[in-house]
């Protein structure tokens, strides 16, 4: 696949702050993807809090801003 093949593109992950989902965030992000992502919760497991720590994250909205906010980035393509 080109490399460029995710570049701008919007994205809508869910589960992102799961271990499959922060990894696969972290390489569309790394791609250059416009990525956004929801969760039903900020889990406060050792492992979930592990990989935020890895790779550098923390939430910027509550579950209830977050999908207001990707709701209205998302709603001309729902």
């Amino acid at each position: 696949m080109d490399k460029h093949f995710w570049t701008n593109k919007r994205i809508l992950i869910t589960g992102y702050d799961g271990f499959l989902g922060s990894w696969s965030t972290k390489a569309l992000i790394d791609r250059e993807a416009d990525a956004a992502g929801i969760d039903k919760a900020i889990s406060k497991s050792r492992i979930t809090a592990k990989t935020r720590t890895i790779l550098g994250w923390k939430p910027k909205y509550t579950l209830r801003q977050g999908l207001d906010k990707t709701i209205q980035c998302y709603r001309e393509h729902i």
